[in-house]
């Protein structure tokens, strides 16, 4: 399976997308660590940044150059990109998923799956295909 390569200048709903295209159970929500911050301090719902933002224009352009751009692959752990996002780009990223009107974050043994493990296992149990971001 081919890797889906993030760089700062694409757009968030693009980046969905092409997730989506490889994990159609899953979903991306991405967060600027002020809201981050003020949803962990305060016990806040917490709105994910729009579809129509790039990560250049959130997070300003890290002074390693070799760190601006990202692979995911199948492989790859929920929590390493989760984690990776933050090292990366400076944005919070959460996998999401629903079923019916509840969406859900990973965490737990799910942020210990893989993306392509888990796509299968959501898809067994009956999750909603393409979330909506």
């Amino acid at each position: 399976m081919a890797d889906i390569k993030i760089s700062r200048r694409k757009l968030l709903s693009t980046i969905n997308k092409e997730f989506q295209e490889k994990y159609p159970y899953l979903c991306l929500k991405f967060y600027t660590p002020e809201q981050w911050k003020k949803a962990r301090n305060e016990a806040e719902t917490i709105t994910s940044i729009p579809g129509n933002k790039r990560i250049a224009d959130l997070i300003p352009e890290p002074p390693d150059k070799d760190k601006r751009e990202l692979s995911i692959r199948g492989n790859t752990l929920v929590k390493t990109l989760e984690d990776n996002f933050l090292k990366i780009y400076g944005l919070h990223v959460q996998v999401t998923f629903k079923k019916g009107a509840e969406a859900y974050y990973t965490g737990g043994e799910l942020d210990s799956m893989n993306l392509a493990n888990l796509n299968k296992k959501l898809e067994a149990e009956g999750y909603m295909r393409n979330p909506p971001y």
